[in-house]
Order: C-alpha cells, then sequence, then structure tokens
C-alpha cells in the first residue's frame, strides 16, 4: 500500500464541497487586482508564484507555483524582503469564505474539518491588499472560517500580527487501487467507528 503524508490545503478543502454552493468557474479570487507604485516590498517567494507581477512581469497561471506548491527548499535570502523598482500588480489569491455543514458534499467532513480546532493554518499561500498595501500571506481556517493570515506587507511600516503557533493538519493520500475499505463493518464518521483499509 503506498502512502504518502501532507498538510491539508486549500484544494483538498474546494475538493470536498458542494458544487451548489462553490463552482471552480465561478471563484471570486484571481480577478481583483490593483497597482502599487509605492509600498513595494514584497517577499522572496512571491516572485516565483502565477499571477505574481513585479516591475510589469506577470507570471500567468501554469508558469510559476500554484498556491499550494513548492517545488523546493529556498535559500537562506529568501528570507530578506525585495523590493520592486516600479510597481507591484497583485491579483488577490486569498480565499475568505465562511461555512455551514451544507455546504459540504457530506455533512460529515465539516465536523472533521473544523470540530475541536479552534485555528489551523492550511499549506496554501495568498495574496490580498488594501488601500495602501500588498498583503502576503498563509490561508488558515479559524472556527467555521477559511481567510488569510497575513504574514508579510509591502508596506514594512506597517504593524503586522505577532506569529502564532497555529496546529497544522496533516493528511495521508493513498493508492486506493491498492487497498481495500470495508464500509460495512463500521459507518465511517468518528475516529472510534473508523472504515478498514487493508492492503490487496
Amino acid at each position: 500500500m503506498s502512502a504518502k503524508g501532507r498538510s491539508l490545503s486549500i484544494e483538498d478543502i474546494k475538493g470536498i464541497l458542494d458544487f451548489e454552493y462553490w463552482k471552480p468557474e465561478d471563484d471570486d479570487t484571481y480577478i481583483d487586482s490593483k497597482s502599487f507604485d509605492v509600498n513595494r516590498v514584497y517577499p522572496y517567494m512571491y516572485y516565483f508564484e502565477e499571477y505574481s507581477s513585479v516591475d510589469g512581469e506577470r507570471r500567468e497561471r501554469g508558469n510559476g507555483l500554484a498556491k499550494s506548491e513548492q517545488d523546493k527548499l529556498y535559500p537562506l535570502e529568501s528570507y530578506n524582503n525585495y523590493e520592486a523598482s516600479i510597481s507591484l500588480d497583485p491579483i488577490k489569491t486569498n480565499w475568505n469564505k465562511e461555512f455551514l455543514h451544507k455546504n459540504f458534499v457530506n455533512t460529515y467532513y465539516y465536523s472533521i474539518l473544523f470540530k475541536d480546532i479552534e485555528s489551523q493554518w492550511l499549506a496554501s499561500r495568498s495574496v490580498d491588499f488594501n488601500d495602501d498595501s500588498v498583503l502576503f500571506g498563509m490561508q488558515i481556517m479559524k472556527e467555521n472560517v477559511i481567510s488569510q493570515y497575513t504574514l508579510c506587507s509591502s508596506d514594512v511600516t506597517e504593524s503586522l500580527p505577532e506569529a502564532k503557533g497555529f496546529p497544522v493538519r496533516p493528511m495521508v493520500e493513498i493508492d486506493l487501487s491498492k487497498v481495500n475499505i470495508d464500509t460495512k463493518s463500521n459507518s465511517g464518521i468518528s475516529k472510534d467507528d473508523a472504515f478498514t483499509l487493508e492492503a490487496k
């Protein structure tokens, strides 16, 4: 049985939503944009992401790192901030939504994701902005809302929140062609009544 461990991402959440609530083509991110010719500081990683725009050079979809993608460990200089010479022209990728049980294809997903955890990181970067600066951060799940936690601002004088030690939700991907899942013995709705997986 092959398995891969990783952190929960924004794509995982989208993959279990009821399409009556959310359709990929109706995603309201990747639409709003704004140009900043002042407050032009950005984190190293931003330059390599899809939809990033530094000094008029924009990376289109498929020509950069997706929100939950990281191809390597970046060097020490990646911890430094960089400043655009002319402008930053960000596209908003922050996915800010509130959820109810009915928004998921199976209401148990809501309980699994949000029950007993006040706040947690998602392994997905995001960009937002206000009137004065670009905000770079990570998506978080807090109570029943997914939003951005800002870690860096293009206005380096802006006061940012202190770093938080939110938990990370791990998950395991399993190649289902190599396992048998016993769905008859248990209901699968809780850890005490979980399905049984056996290698073929």
